[in-house]
């Protein structure tokens, strides 16, 4: 596997997600907006590139957050994670077999969610407690 990213965008004071079905389990998540490498590419770059795809939101900088193996006992995709303050949104192009929706939540209702087991992805819950403890949120 060449890597993945996954950006914990913030939008104002709203955390931005993406919501897509996810056929391994068959239901829908939200997540974080989040790909796969390409071939030859950085993370930081692919990271920024995933953002405006998935969600059309435009960032100066992203911060790196660190990375973690998402299921080490059959796989070894390993994912890099970053913060981003938006500075712009436009339009998602999203690739043509990805079908999400963009959900913005204030930071207190994320909490909630999390707290109450609606945010379920791996991901989106590493990136969120790697911002917590950076001071980012």
């Amino acid at each position: 596997h060449r890597g993945a990213v996954g950006i914990f965008a913030m939008d104002g004071e709203n955390v931005v997600l993406v919501r897509q079905f996810r056929y391994p389990i068959g239901r829908e998540l939200l997540e974080i907006p989040a790909g796969k490498l390409e071939k030859g590419e950085e993370p930081y770059s692919a990271a920024l590139r995933e953002l405006r795809e998935e969600t059309g939101g435009l960032a100066d900088k992203l911060e790196y957050l660190g990375a973690y193996y998402g299921s080490a006992g059959f796989c070894d995709e390993k994912l890099a994670l970053y913060f981003a303050r938006l500075d712009s949104t436009g339009a998602a192009d999203p690739d043509e077999d990805e079908f999400l929706t963009v959900e913005r939540y204030p930071l207190a209702d994320f909490e909630a969610m999390i707290a109450r087991g609606e945010i379920a992805d791996g991901k989106t819950l590493s990136a969120y407690t790697l911002a917590r403890a950076a001071g980012r949120i």
